[in-house]
């Protein structure tokens, strides 16, 4: 089916799941969850796939939870926010063969109060840091990736992520002309809009 857009009952069930994070409201929900959410996200993560495919024929997307549908249910095993529950919606479309989070890719947040978009990857495994690290902090690369983050900063709009780590690692001196690039363990940017906005990527809406 072609994606018709997303009901406002969405946006209720992320306002309920944020006030009320609880298995047993959760199951009391659930139907509105699978309507309102999973049903139109399918049709949603295919139509952006197709739009994106002329201009990145690698992009990869599998409309299903634990695909493309990033799941609601929280990993607490290592963490102290013991909440079963996200109280945000995730999709994500990925480059290449792997859906493994850390592959470039495109994403799209939902709140109950905006919708976030943006690009990039969450980290990079080691053999690619490495290669990251060396085609950044070697000159020409490093400066023509600093002068797109500044651009991108002076249209305003966008956030960068920051670097994970503090110090500029070995084999760079302190004082390398691009720290911040050689520091970064990620590479993301993403913007916010208000909900009530009209989107299209390439049809989104928020029908009512």
């Amino acid at each position: 089916m072609a994606f018709a857009g997303f009901p406002a009952s969405v946006l209720e069930f992320l306002r309920g799941i944020a006030a009320n994070n609880s298995r047993p409201w959760y199951e009391a929900h659930r139907s509105t969850f699978e309507s309102a959410w999973l049903d139109p996200a399918r049709d949603f993560v295919v139509e952006v796939a197709d739009a994106l495919r002329p201009d990145v024929p690698e992009i990869g997307a599998e409309p299903k939870v634990n695909g493309s549908i990033i799941r609601l249910q929280r990993d607490t095993r290592f963490s102290h926010d013991k909440r079963p529950y996200k109280d945000h919606l995730d999709l994500w479309w990925w480059v290449g063969g792997a859906t493994e989070r850390r592959a470039p890719g495109f994403f799209v947040r939902l709140i109950a109060e905006h919708l976030y978009l943006g690009g990039g990857s969450h980290g990079f495994e080691d053999a690619l840091l490495l290669r990251y690290r060396r085609a950044i902090g070697d000159g020409e690369e490093g400066e023509r990736l600093a002068g797109l983050l500044a651009e991108l900063r002076r249209e305003g709009g966008w956030h960068i992520a920051e670097p994970v780590l503090k110090r500029v690692p070995a084999p760079y001196a302190v004082d390398h002309p691009q720290p911040i690039f050689c520091a970064i363990g990620r590479c993301s940017r993403w913007s916010t809009w208000p909900i009530r906005a009209n989107l299209r990527a390439p049809a989104w809406s928020i029908s009512v």
